[in-house]
C-alpha cells in the first residue's frame, strides 16, 4: 500500500512524520502498559527512543532545509512464519565524501544486481526483467536525491549521520493476495 507519495513543504512533512512517529510510540506505551515481561518492555522502551531518536534527525533536516521535500512511504503487508531478524549495515557520522562514496557503492552494487539479473531473464527468454529494469530506474532516481542531499551538506560543511538496517524475513510461502506485483518488485 502506497501510504505517502510525493513532494511536500518542510513542515507538512514534518507533521506527517511527527503524527506517524506518535502513532507509533503511543502502540509500543500501550504495549508496556499491557506487558508484564520484562524483556519485552525493554526492548519497546529502546525502540521508543530510536523513534525519538529518528524523529529528532529527521526535524533538524527538515529545519535546516526549508522549502519542499519528495516523500515516500511503502506498506508492506506479509504473513510470515519466523521472527524478523534486523542487522546494522551502516550506523555512523561520516564526513560528506565518505558517506557518497559509501552511499554510491552500495547504490551502484544494487543496480548492478538487478542489471545482471534483468539481462539473465532477457537472454533465456524469460518475463520478469522489467520489474528488474524499475527497480533500477527507482535506485538512480534515490540515488539522484541523496546525491543531493549529501551535495547540500559538503557546501554547509556539515557531517551526515547514516543509519541503515538490514531486516530478514523468512517468508512462509503462502501468496499474499494484498502484495501487488509493483510492490512485490520493490521488496528486492
Amino acid at each position: 500500500m502506497q501510504l505517502i507519495k510525493g513532494k511536500f513543504k518542510s513542515q507538512d512533512a514534518l507533521t506527517i512524520i511527527t503524527q506517524l512517529v506518535d502513532i507509533k510510540i503511543r502502540f509500543h506505551e500501550e504495549k508496556i502498559d499491557a506487558s508484564e515481561n520484562e524483556e519485552d518492555i525493554k526492548m519497546r522502551e529502546n525502540r521508543i527512543k530510536e523513534l525519538q531518536k529518528y524523529l529528532k534527525q529527521t526535524r533538524d533536516y527538515l529545519i535546516d532545509n526549508p522549502g519542499e521535500v519528495s516523500m515516500e512511504g511503502l506498506v508492506n503487508i506479509n504473513a510470515w512464519e519466523s521472527p524478523t531478524e534486523e542487522f546494522c549495515l551502516i550506523n555512523g557520522t561520516f564526513r560528506p565524501q565518505d558517506a557518497k562514496d559509501i552511499l554510491l557503492e552500495a547504490f551502484n552494487n544494487k543496480i548492478k544486481f538487478h542489471n545482471l539479473q534483468a539481462f539473465s531473464k532477457r537472454e533465456r527468454g524469460e518475463s520478469g526483467a522489467e520489474i528488474h529494469d524499475a527497480r533500477m530506474a527507482e535506485l538512480r532516481s534515490t540515488l539522484e536525491n541523496v546525491i543531493q542531499v549529501l551535495d547540500i551538506s559538503r557546501k554547509a560543511n556539515k557531517n551526515v549521520s547514516i543509519n541503515c538496517m538490514v531486516s530478514l524475513n523468512i517468508e512462509s510461502g503462502r501468496k499474499n493476495e494484498f502484495v501487488s506485483q509493483q510492490a512485490v518488485g520493490y521488496s528486492y
